[in-house]
């Protein structure tokens, strides 16, 4: 597959399988191509806290060129 590019804004929504318990990581696999993990973090640019994931919540994942990483719209 290459390099996998996401597109500015690009959004979606993914049920975390666990509570977060300080600064958190997304990996995504397409298929047998695994990207690397990139950081996740709130409003202005803030790192995540213990808790602003709960586990079986809906995620809203917004990617940020400017970030470099995944804007977690939603935080607990």
């Amino acid at each position: 597959m290459g390099n996998v590019h996401f597109w500015n804004n690009f959004s979606f929504i993914l049920q975390a399988a666990e509570t977060n318990t300080g600064v958190t990581t997304l990996q995504i696999n397409f298929g047998s191509t695994v990207l690397p993990p990139y950081r996740v973090f709130k409003g202005n640019n803030y790192p995540l806290v213990a808790g602003d994931i709960f586990a079986n919540y809906p995620c809203i994942m917004t990617w940020s060129e400017y970030a470099n990483g995944f804007l977690l719209q939603n935080p607990g």
